[in-house]
């Protein structure tokens, strides 16, 4: 597999942890499984997705399983390919100049994936609708 860089949103992040490997696309859950294992694929998750991550964490008991909050973070989610993204002041500036949704964790994941141009990992219509950042889902 070649070397790619990507961002991730939320909920792929959440299904491939829970083994829900079917929601994926199999583009998807490959680049998953490189970086899991680190053979090619190194993903980004923004500090937007971690926040949101840990209050789905706490509201939902369907994903208990994958482990701990602090673990998952201190681990990198267990990932030899997976990189934490610290948010800067320019993610807060380009999410305050996005309006395609009332949902502020997106606007400041799509803001991270464009500061880094690199395509989004993300199942959202509303992002894909968006056209404000390259995808990578279908």
């Amino acid at each position: 597999m070649r070397e790619q860089f990507l961002v991730t949103d939320t909920h792929p992040l959440i299904w491939y942890l829970a083994n829900k490997e079917s929601k994926l696309p199999k583009k998807v859950l490959v680049s998953f499984k490189s970086a899991q294992f680190g053979e090619g694929s190194h993903i980004w998750v923004p500090a937007a997705v971690a926040r949101e991550f840990s209050i789905l964490l706490r509201k939902t008991h369907r994903i208990k399983a994958i482990g701990s909050y602090e673990e998952l973070i201190s681990e990198n989610f267990f990932f030899k390919n997976l990189t934490l993204c610290e948010m800067l002041p320019e993610d807060l500036i380009i999410a305050h100049g996005l309006n395609f949704n009332r949902d502020p964790f997106d606007s400041l994941i799509v803001a991270t994936a464009k500061r880094l141009s690199l395509p989004l990992i993300s199942g959202d219509n509303e992002i894909i609708d968006s056209g404000e950042c390259r995808m990578f889902w279908n």
